[in-house]
């Protein structure tokens, strides 16, 4: 039986994950978070920090890092943890189309590289002693990927808690049809009680964060997608939504860094401007 850590990053509202089987000590990492702070354009590892100090306190043998999707509110730690425990990298393997995406935005050259292992759908892979089962579940972006480990499942953004909803849709390549399709037909297809660990939560004052639900759950009282609503109704209601949202705060430098896997530019990040005409 796997053994399941959360860790919350209240600055970003992520969750990253240590997965790691009691008896041989292998472990993966789920989205790990490098912290930036965009006034002073610093970045720090006091998210990583905390996941390595408890990796090195419980003697785990890190044999994957993953993330779920390219992540457009944090920067992530992937890159770093790679090379800090020698083990791969992997994503699904549609974040290629995120990367030469915004790759043209930044007007970026050469960036082959990111991720050691690009992962397809219904692939089964082995962290050690770890079995992983991918579900590639688009619609927040295309590059998204949900992770089944034993009765758990890892979806990133496509799904938050039965009260928060789930992922927008209306990022570059994002597609509120693919997200319905993704949860209804994958997600929501697997047990009622498969335990769901999310990408985000988004607590009130004086509420603790809160990581997981089941898909019976989340099929009964998602307040976005729950088992009854129609793909059109959906549709509209995710796109509803989606307009009054604003970009996330992190979202130019965090893109520019995640489409190279989490590696930093030598000296500079690229901001794109946008030019709005004036009358004036």
């Amino acid at each position: 039986m796997i053994t399941t850590t959360a860790f919350f990053d209240g600055s970003t509202s992520t969750f990253s994950y240590i997965i790691f089987d009691p008896k041989s000590r292998d472990a993966v990492i789920i989205d790990p978070v490098l912290d930036y702070e965009p006034i002073s354009s610093t970045v720090s590892f006091v998210s990583i920090n905390r996941l390595r100090d408890y990796i090195h306190k419980n003697e785990l043998n890190i044999r994957m890092i993953l993330d779920t999707h390219v992540h457009a509110d944090h920067m992530t730690g992937a890159y770093y943890l790679k090379n800090y425990f020698n083990a791969p990298n992997a994503i699904g393997e549609n974040f290629v189309v995120s990367q030469a995406y915004f790759a043209k935005i930044f007007e970026l050259e050469k960036i082959n590289y990111a991720y050691d292992i690009l992962l397809k759908n219904n692939q089964e892979i082995n962290a050690g002693n770890i079995n992983i089962k991918i579900l590639l579940t688009p619609g927040h972006t295309p590059s998204c990927a949900s992770y089944l480990i034993d009765n758990s499942l890892f979806v990133g953004d496509a799904l938050f808690q039965p009260e928060r909803g789930c992922g927008r849709a209306d990022f570059p390549g994002g597609s509120a049809q693919e997200l319905y399709k993704s949860i209804k037909n994958i997600i929501y297809n697997l047990p009622d009680n498969t335990k769901i660990y999310v990408g985000h939560d988004y607590p009130q004052a004086q509420e603790d964060p809160k990581f997981s639900c089941s898909v019976g759950e989340s099929k009964q009282k998602n307040i976005m997608l729950d088992n009854l609503i129609s793909e059109e109704e959906f549709i509209q209601k995710r796109a509803q939504k989606d307009q009054n949202l604003q970009p996330p705060r992190l979202l130019l430098p965090a893109m520019q860094v995640n489409i190279m896997g989490g590696r930093l530019p030598e000296r500079f990040l690229r901001l794109p401007l946008t030019l709005i005409n004036s009358n004036s």
